[in-house]
């Protein structure tokens, strides 16, 4: 989780983070001409980097809708495994297994690192000073965090989907993509209330 994240960052390690999840999975969809991202909502990514001075290298994955065929499970099984953090989302391969189809064309396109800056205050220095991350606090490791500006982290990751757009837009019809084909940023779904 982020607590793990946010130690590797300090101790100076390359943290490679795909935002998609679950969410992007089920939109997968090797037959459609637009390809989903599920970024619109997708912060953390950004407000981490911030957090640590890291710079952001944005990159996209081609060829992977092409990989496997999707099967979608009814939408009671997916809204209930929703819960548990586990897709509704089947991957079907060669025959009966998972083992991804052969000669598509498949490669990771790297744009250039986007600069960050560790955060500028936003708030008062006792303010800040008084700022405890809740969570850390009720597990009994209460840890004092900066906060990051919103429309810093708005910035920067407006900077990221523009990159990731422009890759996709460069790249795509070296990787087996139509002209006509199209990126659409989307938010993830809606997720459910335990009880409901």
């Amino acid at each position: 989780g982020r607590d793990t994240l946010s130690r590797a960052a300090k101790r100076g390690e390359n943290i490679a983070l795909l935002p998609g999840g679950i969410d992007e999975m089920s939109l997968t969809d090797g037959t459609s001409t637009d390809t989903k991202l599920v970024m619109v909502d997708r912060k953390g990514y950004a407000r981490l980097a911030i957090e640590n001075g890291m710079d952001i290298v944005p990159g996209f994955c081609f060829g992977e809708k092409w990989i496997h065929r999707t099967v979608q499970l009814p939408p009671v099984i997916r809204k209930f495994l929703r819960r548990f953090r586990m897709s509704g989302t089947l991957l079907k391969g060669r025959g009966p297994t998972f083992l991804g189809f052969l000669g598509v064309p498949l490669g990771f396109v790297w744009g250039e690192p986007i600069r960050v800056k560790k955060p500028y205050p936003v708030a008062p220095a006792s303010v800040q000073a008084a700022y405890v991350d809740e969570k850390a606090k009720h597990r009994g490791d209460a840890k004092q965090h900066m906060p990051v500006d919103p429309a810093y982290v708005d910035e920067v990751h407006a900077h990221v989907e523009a990159a990731v757009r422009d890759i996709f837009d460069r790249y795509k019809e070296r990787f087996g993509y139509s002209p006509e084909e199209t990126l659409t940023m989307v938010a993830a779904a809606k997720k459910t209330k335990k009880g409901q």
